[in-house]
């Protein structure tokens, strides 16, 4: 269902008043991808040594710990948590009235989004066929994919924190650009330890 990041960035941004968001996208991209780095890499081990119902089982029983743990930890947010912080009731929600660059916004992450999807569904294939990889080598791999998000995001968020919208869009133009050349090169390799430190 792939349904969590957006509710779990409207739920922080109830918990906290709508401070920082910035801040708190960041970190909830890390706290996502470090789970990324590290199930990867898990993934990988067990499918080299099990069959793959035993990825399926581990991967719901972690799931369900999730459940469990932010049940029983996370707070519950008072209704008008940010409305009742008057300083940041301005950036608490976008204004109705640019439906455009909202919408063109919304259509900029879901093309982000599937970029991301494109190259996550066939990697290991990839991996296994071109460079002949095992299992935990294309998880370890994909796992240095998700160490970009974890090391890049807190120092984009820094970055571009209160920045005037043109300096962060011409901002991003370049990272996308940039994300295009390594892409290119990492699909343009025949050396898994190049393709890995790309």
């Amino acid at each position: 269902c792939a349904g969590y990041i957006a509710p779990a960035q409207a739920y922080g941004v109830q918990i906290t008043g709508g401070k920082d968001r910035a801040s708190l996208f960041a970190w909830l991209q890390v706290a996502t991808n470090v789970g990324s780095m590290g199930g990867a890499f898990l993934g990988g081990l067990i499918l080299d040594s099990f069959p793959f119902a035993a990825i399926n089982l581990t991967a719901g029983a972690i799931c369900a710990l999730c459940a469990a743990v932010a049940w029983l930890s996370l707070p519950v947010p008072t209704p008008g948590a940010v409305a009742a912080n008057p300083g940041n009731a301005a950036t608490a929600r976008p204004a109705a009235s640019t439906g455009a660059p909202v919408a063109a916004l919304l259509a900029l992450i879901g093309m982000l989004l599937a970029s991301r999807m494109v190259l996550q569904v066939p990697f290991s294939l990839y991996m296994t066929e071109v460079f002949g990889a095992r299992h935990w080598v294309a998880g370890l791999t994909y796992g240095l994919l998700a160490c970009g998000f974890v090391v890049a995001a807190p120092l984009w968020a820094r970055l571009f924190e209160n920045r005037m919208p043109s300096y962060v869009l011409g901002g991003s133009v370049l990272i996308s650009a940039a994300c295009v050349l390594v892409t290119y090169l990492a699909g343009s390799t025949s050396s898994v330890a190049i393709f890995a430190f790309l």
